[in-house]
Order: C-alpha cells, then sequence, then structure tokens
C-alpha cells in the first residue's frame, strides 16, 4: 500500500479486507467490526496507536480467533488455524505469564490489544508486528527442531513480547539504531527465560561476551553493524546490544537501570528515538555522563572490559 517505508513516518491505520465468506482477515489492532454483503465479509481492523510499515501485518485464510483476557484486563486474541487450535492452547497461554513479568519489568503494556498470528507454513522466523507477533505454529507446538522447547515457548515468545515496548512503540530513528529493538528483547528474553529456570543469566552473558570479542572486528558494533543485508539477525545488534545493556546495569545498578529503561519507553511511546536519545536519557536518569562509556559500547571497534561496579541481578 502507499507508504513511506521509514520507522519514523507512523501513523494510526484503518484496514479494510473484503474476503469470500468462511475466510478470515486479520490484521493489526482491535477488530472494530465485520459486515457481510452477498458472498463476501469485510473486516474492519483499527489501529489506534501509531505504528511503522514495516510492523504491518495482514492474514488471510482459514483461521480462528481465540479471545481471552490478560493481566491488567488487557484484550488478547490469537489467530489460529483451526485444525492446531487445541494443541497451541497451552503455549499461547503464557503470553499472560509474560505479559505480567513484562509490565513489572518496563510498566504498562502499550498497546490495546496483542496476540500471535500462528502461521501453519514452513516459515523460519519469528517476527513482532505490532500487537499481533507472527510465529510458525508447530514451533509454537513442538518447539525449534534440535533446540531445547524453552527457546522458543520462553524465550522467543517473550522476546517478541518486549518489542511490543523497544521497537514497535518506540521506534528506531534509523536503521542504524536497531540495537535499540533487538538489545532490549534480547536482554529481557533470556532474563525471562533464567527467571524460569531454564538457563544461567550470568552464563549467558560471558558467551556474549566471549562472541562479540570474535565477531566484533567482522560484524561491527551494535548501533554501527557492517552487515545490512543480515540486520535483523546480526549478532552485534541482538545479543552485543543486550550485553551493551547489562554492562549499563553493571554500571549504574540496578535500580537506576530499571528507571532508565522504563523512562526510556515511557518518553517516547508512540514516537522514534535515537541511539543519542538513549545516552543522553541513561545520562540524565542515572545522574553521570555516560556518553563515553556508552559511545564505546555501541560504537567502538573493540570489545570494552566488563564493568564491576554497581550491582546487576
Amino acid at each position: 500500500f502507499p507508504c513511506n517505508d521509514y520507522p519514523t513516518d507512523k501513523a494510526a491505520v484503518d484496514f479494510h479486507l473484503t474476503v469470500p465468506d468462511g475466510t478470515t482477515a486479520a490484521a493489526n489492532g482491535v477488530l472494530a467490526s465485520t459486515r457481510r454483503q452477498g458472498a463476501v465479509t469485510t473486516w474492519n481492523w483499527h489501529e489506534r496507536a501509531p505504528i511503522a510499515t514495516y510492523l504491518v501485518q495482514i492474514a488471510i485464510g482459514h483461521y480462528t480467533i481465540a479471545r481471552h483476557r490478560g493481566p491488567d484486563g488487557i484484550q488478547l486474541r490469537d489467530v489460529v488455524p483451526p485444525g492446531e487450535a487445541a494443541a497451541l492452547r497451552v503455549p499461547l497461554a503464557g503470553t499472560s505469564t509474560q505479559l505480567a513479568w513484562l509490565e513489572h519489568q518496563l510498566g504498562s503494556y502499550p498497546f490495546a490489544t496483542y496476540g500471535l498470528l500462528a502461521v501453519d507454513d514452513n516459515i523460519a522466523f519469528l517476527n513482532e508486528t505490532q500487537t499481533l507477533t507472527v510465529a510458525r505454529a508447530s514451533w509454537l507446538i513442538h518447539g525449534i527442531p534440535g533446540y531445547p522447547a524453552w527457546l522458543m515457548t520462553d524465550y522467543g515468545m517473550t522476546h517478541e513480547l518486549t518489542h511490543q515496548w523497544f521497537g514497535d512503540s518506540v521506534s528506531p530513528s534509523r536503521w542504524s539504531d536497531l540495537w535499540l529493538n533487538e538489545g532490549p528483547a534480547t536482554y529481557y528474553g533470556y532474563l525471562y527465560a533464567a527467571a524460569r529456570g531454564d538457563l544461567s543469566f550470568p552464563g549467558i552473558v560471558k558467551q556474549w561476551y566471549a562472541d562479540d570479542l570474535q565477531q566484533r572486528p567482522a560484524d561491527g558494533p551494535p548501533a554501527a553493524p557492517k552487515s545490512v543485508s543480515d540486520l535483523f539477525n546480526g549478532p552485534s545488534v541482538d545479543e552485543t546490544g543486550a550485553l551493551t545493556l547489562y554492562a549499563l546495569q553493571l554500571k549504574v545498578g540496578t535500580q537506576s537501570f530499571d528507571k532508565i529503561m522504563r523512562t526510556w519507553v515511557t518518553a517516547h511511546r508512540g514516537g522514534s528515538a535515537s541511539t543519542a536519545d538513549f545516552i543522553r536519557t541513561a545520562s540524565q536518569i542515572s545522574g553521570r555522563d555516560l556518553t563515553g562509556f556508552l559511545r564505546g559500547w555501541l560504537y567502538g571497534a573493540t570489545t570494552p572490559p566488563m564493568p564491576t561496579t554497581g550491582t546487576a541481578s
């Protein structure tokens, strides 16, 4: 559809999807109404919160919309293949627990609804499309082949849900600011998995650090990645972005770090923000000039030493 496909150009969107009877048409936001006329039905969806065009999601096919209530009365709706609805009920029930945990970390959920679009196809990714994360149905039910089940149901689902705050509600000003999406999603996704007993969080941090020592010269630092084609799946953006946040937590202490992250998603809600904005926010909230520290982690050619001051959870 006609659009300026850049994350700073966000707008509310109305979807009017006319499809043959017996077909479901789903999109971001809330279902405002359906209207049947002859052999077709028009599904009218409304996403009132500003949305970047790369986060728009439309699904047309044979789906069932399963509705349930999440924490704080948040309306949850999942779009699922009818034949797998029963098997998907258990993994998708985890959304409520993940949502409550993230609200405790970050403050109130920024949108009117949330849910997953479970695709009965061989897609090899998850995507945080605003209010309607897309995921492969078989991965939700059985896990990703060759990996432990928690990597999908605990880490993967929480990673994409975290994006609703970081990346969707607060979008990057430039694509080189994408670490502001992926770093927090990776950080909180693994923190949730650790809270569930799936892994040692200090252990995963050690792995991130060792990996960055090896890959930074080739891949670049988080805020200046060298690979454009692999931007959304680059380790410098994801894991080193998360490592940067952990280093910041060590530097300023857990209480100050939590306030920085909450302030970030509140102050820029519904808009776009840059790496420079994040450095400024972190410095203001912590009461310390963190410019040199964060620029070293985010732009430096080599991996900085891990801080030893402050406290970390």
